[in-house]
């Protein structure tokens, strides 16, 4: 995964060994935890999605069952900031991203070129 290095360590130097806390705010399609983190500095706690689509290191999931916790307009700012300044994962530009969903429709059509594949009799 392009800049998922980065974004390690980016996380690790925001987080910089506090605790952290985790608000629930749903599950997904494969049951796998939707949450909000967030540091627990009481001077300026900071919001970890916000600050890795801030940087380029994420992109907006916006299909359905999206959960922001009342941060999408702020997630939408960050994101349309980080592909202007080209960063992180847009550092090429918008147009040569390749986004999850967007991967998930290739392996999905590449999945199904196989089958089709397979059925084929040479005459």
């Amino acid at each position: 995964m392009p800049f998922a290095e980065e974004a390690k360590q980016w996380t690790y130097s925001a987080v910089n060994g506090e605790i952290v806390r985790v608000k629930l705010l749903n599950k997904d399609q494969y049951n796998r935890v939707i949450g909000k983190v967030t540091t627990t500095t009481t001077s300026s706690p900071i919001d970890i999605s916000i600050g890795l689509v801030h940087n380029g290191y994420a992109t907006l999931y916006q299909g359905k069952g999206a959960d922001y916790d009342g941060n999408r307009e702020i997630l939408i700012k960050e994101l349309a900031s980080a592909q202007k300044r080209m960063v992180g994962i847009w550092t090429n530009g918008v147009e040569n991203v390749q986004t999850p969903a967007e991967y998930k429709r290739m392996m999905k059509a590449n999945a199904k070129g196989k089958a089709d594949l397979s059925t084929f009799t040479p005459q």
